[in-house]
């Protein structure tokens, strides 16, 4: 009776030995699906909050070169309504020092930062330079320096002075006046207007390629970022919009301007 058991006992064993290799292997799949899930979701966060940009052009010498690498913080400019955050807190909200305007969670853009933003007449490319004029400030230039309000603006970082003159012109709400460092060979805000504060995309943040640049090393706050910044040449196509005065004009092809059509590039 006894022999007759255990090639019973044996079938029963022989019967299920499938079921802990699915389970394993169902364990396997779902462990490799999470990773994959958590590793797209920490590339969209920081996505979000930081890009890398390669700088193709001239505009920004001598604060910045042509295909140098630096990432931009979208983070910094951050903000929230602050009427809409009152009216959703309710009773809470009216007791709260919330301002009824935009809040920023960090800092607005400043005069002298350097952004990515989408270029006005083309919001598909993207474009770099450095915040001169704020919203409600009159911007001009003669006699090779800029005013903003009338007073001289002190600019330690352009490359040679601008052989251009522009007439006073008050920026928008909401709105910035930019341009390049490199003055004559920059098509910027003197050319094609003011940029929307919604198509800045953020503020450039560290140069980390190439290694070294006047000495510094990979990773380092080059000198030209020290009030943020990357750049590049953007000369406006023929038959957008000029900003001369109070009035926009047809910009015709400038025969001084040989550079080619020129972006910045997101790594």
């Amino acid at each position: 009776m006894v022999p007759m058991s255990q090639p019973t006992a044996d079938m029963e064993q022989q019967s299920h030995p499938t079921k802990p290799q699915s389970s394993r292997l169902l364990g396997v799949v779902r462990e490799i699906l999470e990773t994959v899930a958590l590793t797209l979701l920490i590339f969209l966060v920081v996505r979000s909050l930081v890009q890398n940009f390669k700088v193709e052009g001239s505009s920004m010498e001598p604060s910045l070169r042509h295909n140098q690498y630096l990432l931009v913080a979208k983070f910094v400019y951050f903000s929230v309504d602050g009427g809409a955050v009152k009216e959703f807190l309710g009773p809470i909200g009216d007791l709260l020092p919330i301002p009824s305007g935009r809040v920023y969670l960090f800092q607005p853009p400043e005069r002298g930062d350097i952004v990515v933003f989408r270029f006005p007449n083309d919001p598909s490319r993207d474009f770099i330079k450095r915040i001169i004029g704020l919203p409600g400030e009159t911007v001009e230039v003669r006699n090779g320096q800029v005013y903003i309000n009338g007073q001289p603006l002190e600019e330690p970082y352009i490359r040679e002075r601008p052989s251009y003159t522009f007439q006073p012109v008050t920026v928008p709400p909401g709105h910035y006046f930019v341009l390049g460092d490199n003055r004559n060979n920059s098509s910027d805000s003197h050319i094609w207007g003011v940029v929307p504060e919604s198509n800045i995309i953020g503020k450039a943040w560290v140069s980390y390629w190439p290694p070294k640049r006047s000495g510094g090393g990979a990773g380092r706050r080059d000198p030209g970022l020290s009030r943020a910044g990357l750049g590049t040449d953007c000369p406006a196509p023929t038959g957008s919009l000029s900003w001369t005065g109070d009035r926009f004009r047809p910009v015709t092809a400038d025969p001084g301007l040989d550079r080619g059509l020129q972006a910045v590039i997101a790594i």
